[in-house]
Formats: C-alpha cells, sequence, structure tokens
C-alpha cells in the first residue's frame, strides 16, 4: 500500500514504515522500515510524489525515499523549512512545487524533480507566488499562474527542457487584493482558456481582460478591454475567430485572434443576456441566451436556425453526439429538454426542484434536483429508474466517460452502468 497521506511527527526519533495489508485489519506485515533521525531529525510532514516517491520534510531538510525499500533516494540540506501546505503535485509529471522558508531571505517557490531531487526553478529574490498551473502536453508545456504582491503573472515552463522558458506581466488586475498572493491560495485567477490560436497565440480571459500571448517568449500581442467581466471566451479554428461574451451584456462580441480588433458582424445581435457560448463536436458555436440558444456557423457567422430554441429559466446548454441538452433551472418551474442537431425539440421533461447537475449517458440525460435524481430515456423523456435516487444534501458529482458512472462525492454514493437497465 502507497503511502499517501499526510504525517506529522512531534517526536525527535522516527522511524518511518510502509505496511502491507494481507486480509483483515489485524493482519498486517511490515514491508520495510527506515530510521531517519540523522537526516532530518524531526519530520514535519510526509507526502508521495506522482513516480511513487515519498517526500520527507524534517528540521535538517527534505528528503526523497524509494517507496518499495525506504532507502534515501535524495537529500537536500538546504530546504530545510519547507511549507507543508504548499506542496502541490503536477499531474501525470515526477514534478512537484512547494514553497520553503530560508534563514535568511524571503519565501521561495520551487520546482522539484521528485526522482532526482534536483530543483528546476527557484523564484530565488522575486517573490513570485505559484498559485496554479495548466499542463498543455500539445505544446510541451506548463503555464504556471504566478503573483507577485497584487500583481498576476504568467510563467512558461518547458517540458523539453524542464526550465522555465518566459514570463509576462498581465499587471494589476481590477479588483484584485493581495491575499491573493496567499500560498495557500490556489484559486486561478483565468477565467476563460487558456486556448491557442491557428498562429499559436495563447488566449487567455482574466476578469474583464483578453490577452493574446506569443507562445515562444512571452510577449503581449494585444489585449482587449470589456466594460465588464467576460462571461465566456471561446476560439473557433473554422472562422479563425474569437467569440466573446460579457456578464449581463446582450452584445456578442467577435474578435480577430491575431490583432484583437473587433470583427462582430451586425447580425449577431442578441435579444437577452448571454448566459455561455461553447462549441459542439460538429464544429458549432454553441450561444446560450436568456431568450434561447442558436448555433452558429463559424465559416459565416451566420444563425444557423430560423429561430433560436426557446425554453423559459434556460440556463444551461450540453452538447452531444446526438443534439443538445438544455437545462431550465428553477424551484419550481425547471426543465429538461432534448433538442436535435435543427433545433426541433424531440421532448421536453419536467423536472422537480432546481436542477444543480446534468450529464449526459450513455443511457440517457442523468440529472440531480434538490427534490430527486433520475435518467430521462432519449426515447421519450421518461424515468430510465423506476425509483428516484434521493439525498440528504446536495452531493459533489462528476461523471467518468471511462467508467461510465457517476459519482456523488458527499454523500458516497456511486450510480454505475451496471445499475441501468439495458
Amino acid at each position: 500500500m502507497l503511502l499517501k497521506n499526510q504525517l506529522s511527527y512531534a517526536t525527535k526519533f522516527i522511524v518511518l514504515c510502509l505496511i502491507t495489508m494481507t486480509g483483515a485489519l489485524h493482519a498486517q506485515t511490515q514491508t520495510w522500515s527506515e530510521d531517519m533521525t540523522a537526516s532530518l531529525a524531526e519530520v514535519g510532514w510526509i507526502e508521495q510524489a506522482n513516480d511513487g516517491i515519498i517526500i520527507a520534510a524534517g528540521a535538517k531538510g527534505l528528503m526523497g525515499l524509494d517507496n518499495n525499500t525506504g532507502k534515501q533516494v535524495w537529500m537536500d540540506k538546504e530546504l530545510k523549512g519547507v511549507i507543508k501546505e504548499t506542496y502541490q503535485n503536477i499531474d501525470g509529471l515526477p514534478l512537484f512545487y512547494a514553497e520553503y522558508s530560508p534563514i535568511v531571505g524571503k519565501t521561495r517557490g520551487i520546482i522539484i524533480h521528485s526522482s532526482t531531487g534536483d530543483v528546476l526553478y527557484d523564484t530565488k529574490d522575486d517573490n513570485y507566488r505559484i498559485k496554479t498551473y495548466h499542463l498543455l502536453p500539445d505544446q510541451a508545456m506548463i503555464l504556471f499562474e504566478i503573483t507577485k504582491d497584487n500583481t498576476q503573472l504568467l510563467m512558461s515552463f518547458s517540458l523539453h527542457t524542464m526550465t522555465k522558458t518566459w514570463v509576462t506581466d498581465l499587471g494589476v488586475i481590477k479588483g484584485l487584493i493581495s491575499k491573493l498572493g496567499n500560498s495557500t491560495n490556489r484559486t486561478s485567477f483565468i477565467d476563460q482558456g487558456p486556448m491557442f490560436s491557428k498562429n499559436g497565440d495563447i488566449i487567455v480571459g482574466v476578469n474583464e481582460m483578453a490577452y493574446a500571448i506569443d507562445a515562444n517568449n512571452g510577449q503581449i500581442k494585444w489585449k482587449y478591454e470589456a466594460e465588464k467581466k467576460l462571461q465566456a471566451l471561446v476560439y473557433s479554428p473554422q472562422s479563425n475567430s474569437l467569440y466573446m461574451g460579457v456578464k449581463k451584456s446582450n452584445k456578442l462580441i467577435v474578435l480577430d485572434p491575431a490583432t484583437g480588433k473587433d470583427i462582430t458582424p451586425g447580425k449577431l445581435k442578441l435579444k437577452g443576456s448571454l448566459l455561455d457560448i461553447t462549441s459542439d463536436d460538429r464544429n458549432n458555436i454553441v450561444l446560450v441566451e436568456t431568450e434561447g440558444f442558436n448555433l452558429i456557423d463559424p465559416k459565416t457567422s451566420d444563425f444557423l436556425w430560423n429561430k433560436s430554441y426557446k425554453i423559459e429559466y434556460l440556463d444551461e446548454v450540453i452538447p452531444f453526439e446526438k443534439g443538445y441538452i438544455a437545462v431550465a433551472k428553477d424551484e419550481k418551474d425547471g426543465s429538461i429538454s432534448y433538442v436535435d442537431s435543427n433545433g426541433k425539440k424531440i421532448w421536453d421533461s419536467k423536472v422537480k426542484g432546481y436542477t444543480y447537475y446534468a450529464t449526459t449517458t450513455p443511457k440517457g440525460v442523468l440529472y440531480i434536483s434538490t427534490e430527486r435524481s433520475n435518467i430521462l430515456s432519449y426515447s421519450d423523456g421518461k424515468d430510465v429508474w423506476d425509483k428516484d435516487v434521493k439525498f440528504k444534501s446536495i452531493p459533489a458529482v462528476t461523471y467518468d466517460e471511462a467508467e461510465k458512472k457517476s459519482s456523488c462525492l458527499k454523500v458516497e454514493q456511486a450510480i454505475s452502468s451496471t445499475l441501468l437497465p439495458a
């Protein structure tokens, strides 16, 4: 069993043991033990990296141990004040980020290769704090969101060379407070993106700003300031256009991604307030507003349907291979509609309670409301399950396409495809 949980110790003499479960809880076999007194003195905390290496922080430094044998793989005596709350594995890579406070100088952030202990990046005296990251394997890049005081920046880290390539300053964002620099605050300040244009520029949306950044050197090619916070930002490679929606605005903005110039055609006026912009697997732009939703042909910027599909209390549209699922969210009059690729209703089903989660599954539309949960059949919109699944509290939910099941985290209940009728 791999040791994954954080452990803390108060004694000066530490022996780390790895145990193997062999049946019942009382039947345990010690796999190995390691005395770390000489190396670390006191162990402050323990984590496990993606490659299995156990990371142990102590009074005398930071150590990596082989999880199979318990033997020391590497030791860095300079990293004596690594802060447990800042530890963060980088998904799928033998890399982690952490911060430490040296005896002399300011708190520093470091990126470490967990297999070797090599420090690949050190913020040193720059006073940077890494908040979160975006792994971009197609570009062989990790895009880090970092802060310095009340300024927001982006850093590109190359997966080819395992080094920093550039840092670009997005400036002081309106409404930003210095607390965003808190090392334990992992909230992303990027609201939209990152996405890439045809010529390889990184496009991101932050509050009311949209930026295009040269992916090679971090130079800001252009920036666009909207009147209010961006509600949506979608890049279409078919039309090589950037579609932008602004909060509480009835105007859809289209930008040239190369220059940031407003190229909005006059015919793309909204009848209500914009709710969302997304895309489907047929390369259409899905425009969702309070008065209904429609498709935009990215080649012509024309609406594909003569009339938008209207549904009262429309809140969300889910594109999938068979059409579109429109979700209306209201405490009393909520509903879910199945709409075909021509904008025609196949069925509409009333939902009791407020629908706070809906997703498509092989058997139908799974939804969870404040009153009930069930699956609506694609054929007629009727309940698939004879009995509803009810929850005492609202769970956190996700649907796993590979496993074909939805996990409801707070109530520890899983709705599996094995429960669904054929």
